[in-house]
């Protein structure tokens, strides 16, 4: 009798345990998978938002994706092992913006071919064509690649349209910098960030978009669901940046 009681407890317990860990489904736009890396990044700026139950057994990226065994908290600075039909990847948690570009063409540093753009970053989901082609000279040569990219209102007429990014200026012309050559990957973020905040422009009262240089933020890059790393994405120096008149 004892240890059938015993046995309808554990019984009961292991229900309990099972019935409290839920899996957790990932927004639109806020994850990218990399199958050859075994790689998932997710961009959840907040977790604390996200984790409502004491046991989280996995998650859903399109498809369903388990941990070994539930557990009970989330950090943006562990990796996490998930498995999907015998497969292991490793989950990160990014707070960066997660950027997602898919191309047919291969690309070139002369003409910007058509490619699609996905963007993401707290609950803000924005989608668009655009064109790219590389960019620079010697960081041609490098293996990661800065992109010079132009937002189109469609893929027939290649019409530019303006987005903007957090508090970054409304415009179609975009740069993706690679930073291959800053191992820290801060040199020029705090170089441009430091340089807008001493400098105020002269003409700033006559035109209130003039700016004394670029503004940038970071995002997490993956091109044809291939991880490409962290990139900034920079605003680009024109006549509307320095408030010029043709």
């Amino acid at each position: 009798m004892v240890k059938f009681t015993v046995y309808m407890f554990m019984c009961f317990f292991v229900a309990q345990v099972h019935s409290q860990a839920q899996s957790i489904k990932a927004k639109k736009g806020s994850f990218a998978i990399d199958k050859s890396k075994n790689i998932i990044v997710w961009h959840q700026s907040n977790i604390d938002t996200v984790v409502l139950v004491k046991n989280i057994k996995g998650f859903r990226f399109r498809n369903k994706y388990r941990f070994n065994k539930p557990i009970t908290s989330l950090s943006h600075n562990k990796k996490y092992q998930l498995s999907r039909k015998g497969k292991t990847f490793d989950l990160y948690i990014s707070k960066l913006p997660l950027v997602q570009i898919e191309v047919d063409t291969p690309l070139n540093k002369d003409t910007k071919v058509l490619g699609s753009y996905k963007y993401y970053n707290k609950k803000n989901f924005i989608e668009s064509s655009l064109g790219i082609e590389f960019r620079g000279n010697l960081s041609l040569t490098y293996p990661k690649k800065t992109f010079d990219i132009e937002f189109w209102r469609d893929s027939i007429w290649n019409k530019s349209r303006d987005i903007t990014f957090e508090n970054l200026r409304n415009d179609d012309d975009w740069i993706l910098d690679g930073m291959y050559n800053e191992p820290l990957r801060i040199r020029s973020y705090v170089a441009n960030k430091l340089w807008t905040a001493i400098r105020k422009p002269y003409g700033q009262d006559e035109v209130p978009f003039e700016k004394s240089g670029i503004d940038l933020i970071y995002v997490e890059v993956f091109k044809n669901q291939k991880y490409q790393g962290v990139y900034t994405l920079t605003e680009s120096v024109d006549r509307k940046l320095l408030g010029l008149q043709k």
